[in-house]
């Protein structure tokens, strides 16, 4: 196979770069692969180099709804255009389901012409499946918490006053008749709920327990249409940061 001057500069460090990449021509012909590559999909260089992915759709060692799927963006790529796939899975040949991430792109010749497409591809398995992992658990938090009398917060106290509630429980909707949204988004609504004769006791109480980093309880009267009295017991902590957290229960 006679390859491009630029392919053949470019061949050292493809076929030897940790990520798996394939260089192809305007017919879908494989020019180089890393072996990286070669290792990802279970085929031999002298396999594959020379012959069209659509030749060679059998030998690789995953279901062949990939390679078709690379096939009608292939065209889409000559056109100038990338594509990026940042997760979908597929079945190797043993039968495992797998979760692959890829980027296909143009690639030009020096006179700025298309002549190919590159493709680079990697297995994130095991980050999708720590990320479903993390999906479940918030998902059984959240849960929990919505079902859980009162409300559940995390409230952030910064060196220059300012507030922050990363996160807040549906809770708050029967407590102060606030969205979660609406809290995070303006944290001083809730400061403005507190009865005005009982403010001053709820700010020495923060500031003492963040200024000593002990347990903060407050209890005193909110001003909503049900006008209920209720109590604030979240422990502050400090993590090498000048922003105080307060995780708690109203």
């Amino acid at each position: 196979m006679n390859c491009p001057v630029s392919s053949r500069l470019f061949q050292p460090l493809l076929q030897y770069t940790p990520a798996a990449i394939a260089m192809f021509d305007c017919t879908m012909t494989h020019l180089l692969v890393s072996q990286q590559w070669l290792r990802d999909y279970g085929v031999q260089e002298e396999q594959i180099i020379g012959r069209s992915l659509l030749d060679t759709v059998n030998l690789y060692q995953v279901s062949p709804s990939l390679l078709t799927r690379w096939q009608d963006i292939f065209f889409i790529c000559l056109q100038g255009k990338d594509h990026q796939d940042e997760g979908s899975h597929v079945f190797t040949a043993s039968g495992d389901k797998e979760w692959i991430q890829w980027e296909m792109s143009p690639w030009h010749n020096e006179q700025g012409e298309i002549e190919g497409v590159i493709v680079s591809s990697r297995f994130i398995t095991p980050w999708k499946q720590q990320e479903d992992l993390l999906q479940q658990t918030q998902s059984r938090f959240l849960n929990l918490s919505a079902n859980l009398p009162g409300m559940l917060f995390q409230f952030l106290l910064y060196e220059d006053g300012t507030i922050a509630y990363p996160f807040v429980s549906s809770g708050c909707q029967d407590l102060f008749e606030l969205t979660p949204q609406a809290i995070q988004e303006h944290p001083e609504t809730i400061l403005n709920c507190i009865h005005p004769s009982d403010r001053h006791s709820y700010d020495e109480s923060i500031s003492l327990s963040a200024r000593l980093l002990t347990p903060f309880y407050w209890e005193g009267r909110i001003l909503t249409p049900r006008d209920k009295r209720n109590g604030l017991k979240p422990p502050p902590v400090r993590k090498n940061s000048p922003i105080i957290r307060f995780y708690g229960m109203v």
